[in-house]
């Protein structure tokens, strides 16, 4: 058991984000682990049999967690990713559009968004960027709970905000 728990230890150790997921976790498994090593090498076998035993079942339940939560992750990642993808892709596919008349029916007029739109539209594209490039920023991840927020949140809203600034110009004109 305590060869076993070791190897499963060394595994979450080298193929998890344990730090980043659950935070001190796997060293108090491991510590508890050295426990059952000392009182093995102390001629004690059923305490380490029971230590060894109660850390490898302890690793097994982590390294599930650990699975589900980087499934998660994965799964919200891309969702948010994608949502921000579609994002810029309405707005760098509109930005230049047909006017409207009362009735909503398409002008032959021509409206550019970056002029119509001023400061509201060039902030709304400055924050829609600003989320994907820190969806892409490698070196701190966003927790869940964050990307949860950009998908479900945040571009629904700036989705809405920028229809709302579309539909302001194509009637002003």
């Amino acid at each position: 058991w305590i060869e076993a728990a070791a190897t499963l230890a060394q595994f979450i150790e080298d193929g998890y984000p344990h730090e980043w997921f659950f935070p001190g976790r796997l060293a108090s498994i491991t510590r508890d682990l050295q426990a059952a090593w000392e009182a093995h090498r102390e001629g004690m076998p059923e305490a380490a049999f029971l230590g060894a035993q109660q850390c490898y079942f302890g690793l097994s339940d982590l390294r599930l967690e650990l699975e589900q939560a980087t499934s998660e992750w994965n799964l919200l990642y891309r969702r948010a990713f994608q949502e921000t993808g579609r994002l810029q892709e309405v707005i760098a596919t509109n930005t230049i559009c047909p006017a409207l008349d009362a009735a909503g029916h398409e002008l032959p007029v021509r409206i550019n968004l970056q002029e119509w739109g001023g400061d509201e539209f060039r902030a709304l594209s400055q924050r829609a960027a600003g989320l994907t490039a820190r969806l892409e920023r490698q070196d701190e991840p966003l927790l869940a709970d964050e990307l949860r927020d950009i998908a479900v949140r945040q571009c629904p809203a700036l989705q809405k905000e920028f229809e709302s600034i579309l539909y302001q110009a194509r009637l002003a004109v």
